[in-house]
């Protein structure tokens, strides 16, 4: 049996305490990697996201307020503006959709029912006078 000294058992014990340390602070460094990494990719394409769902949301509200001006007055110019605001919606949602891919909306297969509504939402129908 290996006799140890009290001045060998304070120094492994001080070797044990500093090795649990190294390993604890590169644990923390590499959580604060996935954390640093987690912050930029919202930063970068969530933020981005938000960004381009809050300009539809604002073209959306101008072609309504458009809308109700046409409805009212009658317009032509407020027409034209309409659909200007209109192919600014469009576009947004395929900038969106070409950007991004979203996981929880259904992939759109030719003749299913989200084709369907797409093709409805772009197709552009004319206001009634």
């Amino acid at each position: 049996m290996i006799k140890l000294t009290i001045a060998k058992k304070l120094l492994t014990t001080y070797l044990l305490m500093a090795l649990l340390t190294i390993m604890v602070g590169a644990y923390a460094l590499f959580s604060l990697q996935h954390l640093n990494d987690l912050a930029y990719s919202i930063v970068k394409k969530d933020f981005l996201i938000i960004y381009h769902a809050r300009q539809l949301i604002d073209n959306l509200l101008a072609q309504e307020r458009s809308e109700k001006k046409f409805i009212i007055l009658r317009d032509t110019a407020l027409e034209e503006l309409f659909w200007s605001r209109s192919k600014a919606v469009k576009d947004g949602i395929r900038k969106l959709f070409r950007r991004w891919t979203f996981p929880a909306l259904p992939s759109c297969s030719p003749g299913s029912r989200c084709s369907t509504m797409t093709a409805t939402l772009f197709s552009g129908a004319r206001l009634r006078s």
